[in-house]
């Protein structure tokens, strides 16, 4: 089973999967959720975070467009999280394989 790949962000520590020769990361969170005083307002920074954060699952969907389906007022099922902001990243495997020797 190959290593699970790890890299530092400005938050912290993230180990991903490694998928087909890539390095792949998801559900990274690149800003904090807008709820309270930052509804509205200009991103800010995600929360930073001890150890290495799993990052082997998408993040939460964005909301429904409300143009389109309104749930009643007060429904509580329809809710989705506010916490959203996260993304997903491949990059090529961090330590490919040396390649082989010219055979002649």
């Amino acid at each position: 089973m190959p290593q699970q790949p790890e890299v530092r962000t400005s938050t912290g520590l993230v180990r991903g999967r490694a998928e087909d020769g890539l390095a792949v990361f998801r559900g990274i969170p690149y800003a904090a959720a807008p709820i309270g005083d930052a509804r509205f307002q200009s991103p800010r920074p995600a929360t930073a975070w001890d150890g290495a954060r799993p990052a082997e699952s998408l993040g939460p969907p964005p909301p429904p467009d409300a143009t389109k389906s309104r749930p009643p007022p007060g429904d509580q099922v329809h809710r989705t999280p506010d916490d959203m902001r996260t993304l997903n990243h491949r990059t090529p495997a961090p330590h490919p394989p040396p390649p082989h020797p010219p055979m002649g």
